[in-house]
């Protein structure tokens, strides 16, 4: 259950190949190396509240991403999936760990974190804090590429 939930919540049309802005969350900065992105999207694809949670690890750990969605509903073209992704999230945070359910991402850089899976690829931004100390809070863009 949890992989379809995955797979329809990174699922889309993918015919073109035009970046477009779907949303922002806000984020929480505690260092260079872990940071929180949470907030409302509302938009074709997904409506509904998302968490992100990114920690760049110390070598003998490694990175680790985790992904949440609350009230979740999608519209990806499979009744199924969006079905189960709205039974799942129905009054409920319901949280995925990346790398054990096969999503592809990485750090974008300094600027943000990539995800990818199957036929969809979301960009999540971010601005450097604007003063060294932390934690530091900012407005991240969400873009479907």
């Amino acid at each position: 259950m949890a992989i379809l939930f995955v797979i329809t919540l990174f699922s889309c049309d993918n015919n073109s190949e035009e970046e477009f802005e779907q949303g922002s969350l806000t984020c929480l900065r505690y260092s260079d190396d872990y940071q929180v992105c949470e907030g409302s999207l509302d938009s074709d694809l997904i409506t509904g509240y998302i968490k992100v949670f990114s920690e760049r690890s110390s070598t003998h750990i490694g990175d680790s991403l985790y992904l949440c969605g609350g009230d979740l509903s999608v519209s990806f073209g499979n009744l199924l999936h969006n079905s189960i992704i709205a039974l799942k999230t129905e009054n409920n945070l319901f949280c995925l760990d990346a790398d054990s359910h096969d999503i592809t991402w990485e750090w974008n850089g300094n600027n943000g974190i990539f995800f990818s899976w199957e036929t969809i690829n979301i960009l999540i931004t971010h601005p450097e804090c604007r003063y060294e100390d932390f934690p530091c809070s900012y407005h991240a863009s969400v873009k479907y590429l």
